[in-house]
């Protein structure tokens, strides 16, 4: 459950807040104008048309930034399996080792390792 009164900080919510204020008072701004004759209605619409603009670039950088920020992300959680590693670069699966061989002779005793 989500509450409003949340100290946590919601940087995106500030920013479609900042936004959505200044694109409200853009286009009060712009139909005073209109109102008072200072501008046309084709000057007014073209206007319009960019302050439309506004948003949409917001989302597409929204949601740009957002997945290349959650493929960063998830580079820190996500070990390859090619070349496990911890954060410090220390391996997480030891190299697989052959372990030494030991012949013995006819006679039952060791020889010892080969190299």
């Amino acid at each position: 459950m989500t509450t409003t009164d949340s100290p946590r900080p919601e940087p995106l919510k500030a920013l479609i807040g900042e936004a959505s204020t200044i694109n409200g008072l853009m286009m009060g701004v712009l139909t005073a104008l209109v109102s008072a004759g200072l501008i046309t209605v084709q000057t007014s619409n073209l206007v319009t048309a960019l302050f439309g603009l506004i948003p949409g670039a917001l989302a597409v950088a929204a949601t740009v930034l957002g997945a290349r920020a959650l493929a960063v992300a998830g580079r820190a959680e996500v070990t390859p399996v090619s070349d496990p590693m911890d954060d410090e670069g220390q391996r997480l699966v030891p190299r697989p080792t052959i372990p030494p061989v030991t012949y013995t002779t006819t006679t039952g005793g060791p020889i010892g390792p080969l190299r």
